[in-house]
């Protein structure tokens, strides 16, 4: 297992390139894989962004929400195109699950979570349905 280097003994240091040294012939690989980004991890911020936004429109200052009222009127846009899918995403990501679209609705939509958590799994059931009705 990697270990950490400790900047108060002189040992740690030790054990940490006595370790990487097992793996030296592994690190040049892992600097040419590429890291893929997936809407999956995106939803989260996607949401944050939205949130904030909306927190923006509540500012005292009247600069800050002439500003965020022209950010809001594009985001929601995107938004709208995209939230979707992205969902989807997040749900079909067996770390997240329905968990992460249960935990953000209610943010987002504080007056009709339960219509848009239910919008999610519809979409979710129409992608199964299709991909059901093309695999036969």
């Amino acid at each position: 297992m990697l270990e950490l280097d400790c900047k108060t003994g002189w040992n740690s240091t030790y054990s940490m390139l006595k370790t990487a040294m097992i793996y030296k012939y592994i690190f040049p690989h892992l600097k040419h894989r590429t890291k893929y980004p997936t809407a999956n991890l995106y939803f989260k911020n996607i949401c944050a962004i939205r949130l904030t936004i909306y927190d923006w429109l509540n500012s005292e200052q009247e600069e800050v929400q002439a500003t965020t009222l022209h950010m809001q009127t594009k985001f929601e846009k995107y938004w709208d195109t995209i939230h979707g899918l992205m969902g989807v995403a997040s749900i079909l990501d067996p770390r997240y699950n329905m968990k992460q679209i249960e935990f953000v609705c209610p943010l987002i939509y504080p007056n009709n979570a339960a219509q848009e958590i239910k919008k999610y799994k519809d979409i979710l059931y129409d992608l199964v349905k299709e991909y059901q009705s093309k695999s036969q």
